[in-house]
């Protein structure tokens, strides 16, 4: 169940933080923000091993009020800041979840993957938590990756998309890295098409072709496209194909000619991409191409070219 106390205030924290943004102002509200500002970015940049200490010193600060953190929540263009007190709110909301979050473990499952089954993880609530967990806990690579993926199932809010973007640029981890990619699927274009765009050049050619799956996933996908059309050259196939499909999902039918550049591609999963791509983009140019691939050396490529040929012999 969600925290109708919770849900409020942090509600009211980000009425108040588009109000400031939107006006143009980014002075603190109250004269003692500066101040409590700097505690928490000190609690941002705090070792994981004094994190616990001077964040349950802050949480137990009779000096510091909720309303004062939720002020901060609100007028604060830091992230880091703002993820801090939203962190420190779920603390002093509801400890018992929070302990609950803070400590939770996920389970296996029949891939062998780590995930969090419990739903309780993807309320709001608990979020900051568990995100104050990957920022400071310490964790391994494995269960950083099941609390990212956690964290982009979170219901009705956003507070994760900042630190994802943020953290792709930073996390030494390709597996969680790629779990981050994937969850950016579901932000909001302004954060998701930035951080997808640098993820398409990620040393990790893994992350580069979930990059595209998450743009050809996503709703304003198409705004990355000339960033797609670069990945089309791609040393990896992988991320070539995926390139591929996502311009032939997200029509973006400017890229028909270099789409069907790769049609004698090496590889048979691109080739297979860009005939699918064509057939959304330019059927008259998929049928041309068909003609010629009818005698593929993979089954999947030559059925999808003869059905694409058609009368075009």
């Amino acid at each position: 169940m969600t925290n109708p106390e919770f849900n409020r205030r942090l509600a009211r924290a980000t009425a108040a933080w588009v109000v400031v943004v939107a006006a143009g102002s980014l002075a603190a509200p109250l004269a003692h923000a500066n101040g409590l500002e700097a505690d928490l970015r000190a609690l941002a940049e705090a070792d994981p091993a004094d994190h616990v200490a001077l964040r349950n010193d802050l949480i137990h600060d009779g000096g510091v009020s909720t309303d004062a953190l939720v002020e901060v929540v609100g007028s604060t263009t830091d992230w880091q800041v703002r993820l801090e007190a939203q962190a420190v709110i779920s603390w002093r909301t509801d400890v018992a979840r929070a302990e609950a979050a803070w400590s939770a473990l996920p389970a296996t499952t029949r891939a062998g993957f780590w995930r969090f089954t419990e739903t309780d993880l993807t309320d709001p609530v608990v979020t900051p938590i568990l995100l104050e967990r990957m920022a400071h806990g310490d964790e391994h690579a494995e269960l950083r990756g099941a609390l990212a993926e956690v964290i982009a199932r979170t219901t009705g809010e956003d507070i994760w998309e900042a630190p994802f973007a943020a953290w792709l640029t930073t996390e030494p981890s390709a597996f969680v890295r790629e779990g981050m990619v994937h969850g950016l699927r579901d932000a909001s274009a302004a954060t998701a098409i930035p951080a997808l765009t640098r993820a398409l050049s990620d040393p990790s050619p893994g992350i580069r072709a979930e990059a595209a799956r998450s743009l050809t996933s996503h709703e304003s996908g198409a705004l990355a496209a000339e960033a797609l059309r670069d990945a089309l050259s791609d040393s990896d196939a992988g991320v070539r194909a995926a390139a591929a499909r996502a311009l032939g999902v997200l029509r973006v039918s400017a890229s028909a000619s270099e789409v069907a550049a790769l049609a004698a591609d090496p590889d048979a999963e691109v080739r297979l991409q860009v005939l699918h791509a064509l057939d959304r983009l330019d059927r008259p140019r998929a049928a041309a191409v068909a003609v010629g691939m009818q005698a593929d050396s993979d089954a999947r490529v030559s059925r999808l070219a003869v059905k694409l040929a058609g009368g075009a012999q």
